[in-house]
């Protein structure tokens, strides 16, 4: 009930648990271009888990502006990065993130937490963003921005293979 939904889910290949997941879910009013609470009637289709994979982060991470970043990377925003809405899709967000720690430690890793919190729309008219990273042990913090606009922070944990 209220403003998000929490999922979580496990994916198996035969009897071997391969993926642990949890999403939060928000229902969004495209009229008023504002979250919505979720009515009931959608409440009660869907039955309570009897698990939790992760414990709950908190709703929004803290935006440090002393965090010094040392790495960054420009990306082109593209038509086929666009969700119906006309807004660079979630997934792209990721794509961007995961691409510039790959050229940080030019290595693959396995990720076992993102944490993203978005701030600001990307539009097709924003036509660059700069992924920013700081990396301490096994874990970045991150920013997307273009000029001065905050798109999203967040923090990523990884091990290595």
């Amino acid at each position: 009930k209220g403003i998000t939904s929490e999922r979580d889910y496990q994916v198996f290949s035969g009897d071997k648990k391969i993926i642990l997941a949890s999403t939060t879910w928000v229902l969004f009013n495209l009229g008023k271009r504002k979250a919505t609470n979720i009515p009931e009637e959608i409440v009660s289709v869907y039955k309570p888990e009897k698990f939790n994979v992760f414990p709950r982060a908190a709703k929004i991470l803290p935006y440090d502006k002393n965090i010094s970043y040392e790495y960054s990377y420009k990306f082109q925003t593209r038509f086929l990065d666009l969700d119906s809405n006309n807004h660079v899709n979630n997934i792209t967000y990721i794509d961007y993130i995961c691409t510039a720690i790959y050229r940080v430690l030019q290595e693959h890793v396995f990720i076992s937490n993102f944490n993203i919190t978005y701030k600001k729309e990307i539009t097709i008219d924003v036509e660059n963003v700069e992924i920013q990273l700081s990396k301490s042990l096994n874990e970045f913090y991150f920013r997307i921005t273009s000029g001065n606009t905050l798109f999203a922070l967040g923090r990523v944990v990884y091990y290595n293979k």
